[in-house]
């Protein structure tokens, strides 16, 4: 059994999304002969780095799993309390650690001379992101681990950037080879300008990418796109080195499910939180047009919005639907009960916003699972992005551009006859629907750890 150290800042109980992907192939590596070895951040530094926890996801954690947790320093919570003190003196509302740690795309901050020092010591104490005071406690946890678990490979998935330099890092003092996975573009996110404040953080974190790709074994990102260009970015380094290995979803959570209808109406279910320019906006005026150009189908249809909606905006916007009645808001179930809702739906609304540089490779861990529950998904995204291609190609739903409330409105009453007909129902293409599994993706997973050792045998060899 040969062994893999995987860096993350997400594993259970933490709920972020990001948490599935590195939980599912630790859970299938094994298989394959691969054991996974989990480096992470201590439970008790969730809240102060906003990390949602759901405490029902370590039922999915092998009992033998090795897992190293390690601090995080803040550091800039001491800048907090000491400009507290003049905000305080001049009468001002306390800085909040959002204000400083947020990872929103941020300008300048206009003010006086205080303001303007302190904006850009945490701009620096937060380079490459807010995670940055994990990298000592985990490079040096992370040595000792390499040592006493007899580690063959190392294996860092960014975001946080953090998890990256730490793989670097563990590599250039260890020797051992590393991949570098990439969740989420760095330097190509359509906010990379907008959150680099000034040019000399710009250039940092560009040599940082730089570094890390060209020092990496292999560059794993989620989607074709994004190895594309990430590809055309890095010309000068071989093509072989970038693969792409998409996110997906564990068959084991759709077995032994009861289903039974979430309501006696037409359901359509979206799954996901509202934020950064995700907005239910184009569809609920879709649905307020189709409502009120059919009389009386208001009580045939029935709407579930399972997730937060952290924008203002939104919120505005839900509380302001004038059909509420057949809008159900719920905030937050543990997921064993959120792929209840999705195999008990009649139709899945998947939401995947217009951004930028970035429409064409946003693609949503929430699609697999959406695969995984045979539903027919009503994808309200961007036709010419990833994952309007995972639909088709797996022929699983309906793909309108998420800001055209004529052609959702459309989409949906196309849905509802069907629905009335009793003839709705997907029509997905297993082969391709499988790609998708974590246990499919684990083997691929496995044959890239493979190659790599076998390319470092043969080189030693030599």
């Amino acid at each position: 059994m040969k062994n893999l150290l995987l860096i993350t800042s997400d594993f259970p109980p933490s709920g972020r999304s990001s948490t599935m992907r590195v939980l599912n192939f630790s859970k299938y590596l094994p298989e394959y002969n691969w054991r996974t070895v989990i480096l992470t951040i201590k439970e008790n530094y969730y809240d102060a780095f906003s990390i949602p926890t759901e405490m029902s996801l370590w039922g999915k954690v092998d009992k033998n799993l090795k897992i190293y947790r390690t601090r995080i320093i803040s550091s800039f919570n001491l800048l907090i309390r000491i400009k507290n003190c003049f905000l305080k003196n001049k009468g001002r509302d306390n800085l909040k650690t959002k204000d400083i740690i947020d990872d929103t795309p941020k300008k300048e901050k206009k003010g006086g001379v205080i303001d303007k020092i302190f904006f850009y010591i945490s701009d620096i104490l937060t380079l490459p992101d807010k995670y940055i005071g994990w990298l000592p406690f985990a490079l040096f946890q992370g040595i000792k681990v390499i040592r006493k678990e007899k580690i063959d490979i190392i294996y860092s998935t960014a975001p946080p950037k953090t998890a990256h330099l730490i793989g670097y890092m563990l590599k250039k003092l260890t020797g051992k080879p590393w991949i570098a996975d990439f969740r989420d573009p760095w330097t190509l996110s359509y906010a990379f300008d907008e959150k680099a404040s000034w040019k000399g953080r710009r250039k940092i974190e560009e040599f940082m990418e730089r570094e890390i790709v060209k020092y990496a074994d292999k560059v794993i990102s989620i989607s074709d796109v994004l190895t594309q260009k990430l590809c055309a970015k890095y010309f000068n380094i071989e093509k072989e080195k970038f693969i792409t290995i998409t996110n997906g979803f564990d068959p084991d959570d759709f077995k032994g499910i009861t289903l039974e209808r979430l309501s006696e109406k037409f359901t359509m279910s979206y799954i996901g939180s509202f934020y950064r320019g995700r907005t239910p906006e184009y569809f609920l005026k879709a649905l307020t047009e189709l409502i009120e150009e059919n009389q009386g189908i208001e009580k045939e249809i029935s709407v579930i919005f399972l997730g937060e909606i952290l924008e203002e905006e939104y919120k505005t916007l839900v509380n302001g639907f004038k059909w509420d009645k057949i809008l159900k808001i719920i905030n937050w179930l543990p997921h064993n009960e959120a792929i209840r809702y999705m195999s008990s739906s009649d139709v899945l609304i998947l939401f995947i916003q217009k951004q930028d540089n970035m429409t064409d490779y946003i693609v949503t861990g929430k699609i697999f699972e959406y695969l995984a529950a045979k539903k027919p998904i009503l994808a309200l995204v961007p036709s010419t992005g990833v994952a309007a291609e995972i639909i088709r190609k797996t022929n699983t739903g309906v793909v309108v551009e998420p800001d055209n409330p004529q052609e959702i409105k459309k989409a949906i009453i196309e849905l509802y006859n069907k629905y009335k007909e009793k003839s709705l129902k997907l029509e997905g293409i297993s082969a391709e629907i499988d790609k998708f599994s974590y246990e499919r993706l684990g083997l691929n997973l496995t044959e890239i750890l493979n190659s790599i050792l076998s390319s470092k045998g043969n080189k030693n060899g030599e």
